[in-house]
């Protein structure tokens, strides 16, 4: 039914659509789809399909992303023996991070081109059991480590976090020994830099990484090294895949 309506309804449909939403429209249907690629929407004028590409790293250890203007998606690469750990766009680039190896993508090229360097500190690798993020934070890229204890086989928890800056040019780490005035958010479906003065209530502080572990609400003083509860309570956690969209649509 969707895919019958007639083309000028869906032209005057896509003029009132944000970006967020123009993607999910192109997403309904093959005929949605290619209105939305041939019409003379502010946003395609602005943005350009070819410039919002997805990328995701697959169940079975596969990279790969698609342009909405693509029929299938372009693998670029399929690890045999590790999975991907975080992705992230960061100014026109793919990084992708499994174990201690970080890939460089740069996807405007044919064929797209990668970068590779091993990006764990050497105590990092010695701790053996760790997490990874990636935050935007004040337009840099940091590396958040997530170190976690060694001592309990089935749910070890977390000692510290390691925090970096990561020189795009050199791909190397800088350690950042102070977040200044933000403060970082992990959590189940994203990680945030935000200002702490910026959130309702005084309980948040600069400086601070706050995550949840074992249905509780925790910090991590950046300034001390200490983790303490924070707000205790349940949460539900999902397995979802990684997935990073450019530019952000929202």
């Amino acid at each position: 039914m969707w895919s019958e309506l007639p083309k000028d309804i869906i032209i005057l449909i896509l003029k009132r659509l944000i970006l967020a939403d123009y993607v999910r429209f192109g997403a309904v249907c093959v005929s949605w789809r290619s209105v939305a690629v041939l019409s003379n929407s502010p946003i395609s004028k602005n943005l350009g399909l070819c410039d919002c590409i997805i990328a995701a790293a697959f169940d079975d250890r596969t990279l790969a992303f698609h342009r909405l203007v693509d029929e299938k998606w372009i693998v670029l690469q399929k690890s045999s023996h590790m999975d991907y750990d975080a992705i992230i766009f960061y100014k026109g680039f793919l990084y992708a991070i499994k174990r201690e190896e970080l890939e460089v993508w740069e996807l405007g090229s044919n064929p797209p081109q990668v970068r590779t360097a091993i990006l764990l500190p050497l105590e990092v690798q010695r701790e053996g059991s760790y997490e990874i993020f990636w935050v935007e934070s004040c337009g840099k890229l940091l590396f958040v480590i997530q170190i976690l204890g060694r001592f309990s086989f089935f749910f070890p928890g977390t000692t510290g976090f390691q925090v970096f800056e990561i020189d795009p040019i050199d791909l190397c780490l800088v350690m950042v020994e102070s977040l200044g005035d933000q403060m970082i958010l992990l959590g189940e479906f994203g990680f945030l830099s935000l200002k702490a003065k910026d959130l309702i209530g005084s309980e948040f502080r600069e400086n601070f990484i706050y995550f949840a572990e074992d249905g509780i609400c925790k910090t991590f003083n950046l300034a001390d090294g200490t983790v303490e509860a924070f707000l205790p309570g349940r949460y539900h956690s999902f397995e979802v895949g990684l997935v990073t969209v450019t530019p952000n649509p929202w």
